[in-house]
């Protein structure tokens, strides 16, 4: 009988190259978006949010990731926004309400430096405009740790209720101190790309 000789140089090419692919594979968020039909999005600030600002809303329900609604914030205060699906639809408990957002940048305006302080941020369900579940922080937030999503986390609660809108909310107490010295607290914008019904992050 004869035997083959294995070439044990191709097969650790191979193992190799299975091994970079696995490294380089990129994370990619997983949202169910809320999208489509009758579906909507609401925002909010509270009394107290002076100057805050909500721009683009409509961007955190669209079914794309690549576009966001941004709010910045100046106080202890905070914003919202929320999603509610087309008349009809329930999502049933089980699913992994949430958001796929990025926090505020360290270095928002070039030369600043982030001078302590902290931010608060949390989840919740309704249903037919009943509050169902919050989650505030901490809460589960997954971060994106490679690839183009890689600024992105996912923020979001295991459901026990039905529901059919999803909210997060935001607040910022950060202090900036810019390179001329000037202070402007809470300056940088929360970025929301998409709330979803249920989500995660594949690896």
């Amino acid at each position: 009988m004869r035997h083959r000789k294995i070439d044990h140089t191709w097969f650790a090419g191979l193992l190799l190259a299975v091994g970079a692919h696995s490294a380089n594979a990129a994370d990619t968020p997983r949202c169910d978006s809320i999208t489509g039909g009758g579906s909507k999005v609401s925002s909010q600030t509270e009394a107290g949010c002076i100057g805050c600002t909500i721009d683009h809303p409509e961007a955190a329900a669209d079914g794309r990731t690549d576009r966001f609604a941004s709010l910045t914030l100046f106080s202890l205060a905070g914003a919202s926004l929320r999603a509610t699906a087309q008349p009809g639809i329930v999502y049933p408990a089980g699913g992994r309400a949430g958001v796929l957002y990025s926090p505020p940048a360290n270095n928002p305006n070039g030369d600043n430096i982030d001078a302590g302080g902290t931010w608060s941020y949390g989840v919740r369900t309704y249903l037919r405009g009943t509050l169902q579940e919050t989650g505030s922080s901490p809460v589960d937030d997954e971060a994106i740790a490679s690839g183009p999503s890689a600024a992105q986390r996912y923020l979001s609660i295991e459901t026990t209720k039905p529901y059919d809108a999803v909210e997060a909310y935001f607040s910022d107490a950060q202090v900036r101190i810019g390179g001329q010295g000037q202070v402007t607290p809470g300056s940088a914008a929360f970025k929301v790309y998409e709330l979803c019904s249920d989500g995660g992050v594949r690896e």
